[in-house]
């Protein structure tokens, strides 16, 4: 099926729970969710998963999803500018495409390109397409501006970015949403303080940041990060970026298991084509909680 995919994440998430506390950052995050999965119901879209403060949904229309981005930035601003209630700042990435749905879930290239649109936007930001503005079915759309042409990995064609301008434009801002508007940033200079996590496993390290969004471990020898652990599916695990976060993905026969590191209590959290954040520091075994196997998967964020 042809479907527009919309990822949308409250932007420094991590900053809100460090000065509101868990509770009280929880409830914040919640009522923000809420009001996503309202508008993406308003606009006929369907809410495919939400992951901590991320919301993924789907749409038949893109124009659909392009006018639901469009309502969340809005009911956030307003939201905003009342003072007894605390802002709240997304970033919106939408592609268009093949989609395909198995058990509750969306899988495929448009998926992909969606999320790493989405780690590419600024606060506030709506980044999509050329691809689905052509895409949409609807006769009117909200304004938009060309941005960068960008590549991505494992695509051949480079992909033509989009600004939905759901904001009246300020004439004095200064357009800097990419670094470039005319090719892919040299390096992460281009993203200030960007995110990345580190992995690593018997002297050998990846690196996932918004250069390389998407990465495979597991024991085929093709896998960004290989791990010859015999009870490690070929592709076990997919770990990505979305927005300023970083997703584990299991794929496997036998199951994940990550240890984040903590000070009191060293909780493991057992995923069996399940997802869950990696955030701090910790470890990945891969088909097994054994802690004496030398066989496991560092990983550090920051």
């Amino acid at each position: 099926m042809s479907a527009g995919i919309l990822f949308s994440d409250v932007s420094g998430s991590t900053r809100i729970y460090e000065l509101q506390g868990d509770i009280a950052a929880q409830r914040l995050i919640d009522r923000a969710l809420h009001e996503m999965s309202r508008i993406v119901a308003n606009k006929s879209g369907r809410v495919i998963k939400t992951l901590g403060d991320e919301v993924m949904a789907l749409f038949s229309d893109p124009g659909d999803a392009l006018w639901a981005a469009c309502d969340m930035q809005q009911a956030m601003h307003e939201r905003g500018s009342r003072p007894a209630l605390l802002p709240v700042s997304l970033h919106i990435g939408i592609h268009s495409g093949a989609v395909i749905e198995a058990g509750g879930d969306a899988f495929g290239d448009t998926v992909n390109i969606a999320a790493r649109i989405a780690s590419l936007a600024k606060p506030e930001q709506i980044l999509t397409t050329a691809e689905t503005i052509k895409e949409a079915r609807q006769r009117h759309l909200p304004s938009y501006r060309r941005l960068a042409t960008i590549p991505l990995k494992g695509r051949k064609d480079p992909v033509e970015l989009r600004e939905i301008l759901w904001a009246d434009p300020d004439p004095d801002e200064e357009i800097d949403y990419l670094t470039v508007l005319d090719g892919m940033p040299s390096g992460p200079a281009g993203w200030p303080d960007a995110p990345a996590l580190t992995l690593s496993a018997r002297g050998n390290s990846v690196e996932v940041s918004r250069l390389r969004p998407r990465i495979a471990i597991g024991r085929d020898p093709t896998s960004d990060l290989v791990v010859s652990d015999p009870l490690a599916s070929r592709t076990h695990a997919l770990i990505e970026m979305r927005g300023d976060k970083f997703v584990l993905i299991d794929q496997s026969s036998n199951g994940t298991y990550v240890t984040p590191r903590l000070e009191t209590t060293g909780i493991t959290i057992s995923l069996r084509r399940e997802e869950c954040l990696l955030s701090g520091e910790g470890k990945i075994r891969l088909g097994h909680n054994r802690p004496d196997s030398p066989w496991y998967v560092a990983y550090v964020a920051g």
